[in-house]
């Protein structure tokens, strides 16, 4: 991670790509972790329904 926090190569196109890169990383954890969290969610709701 010392290549993100050298100053010396904070060109305009560097930081570009260090930008779209963490825009993509956020958005591939998301799309993985969405699905877990909305099925965990469904079975809470799946328990909740059938104790009544």
């Amino acid at each position: 991670m010392r290549l993100f926090r050298d100053p010396s190569t904070q060109s305009p196109i560097y930081s570009l790509i260090t930008h779209i890169l963490q825009a993509h990383m956020y958005i591939h954890v998301q799309y993985h972790l969405m699905p877990f969290f909305s099925t965990s969610h469904m079975i809470l709701q799946i328990e909740i329904m059938t104790r009544r």
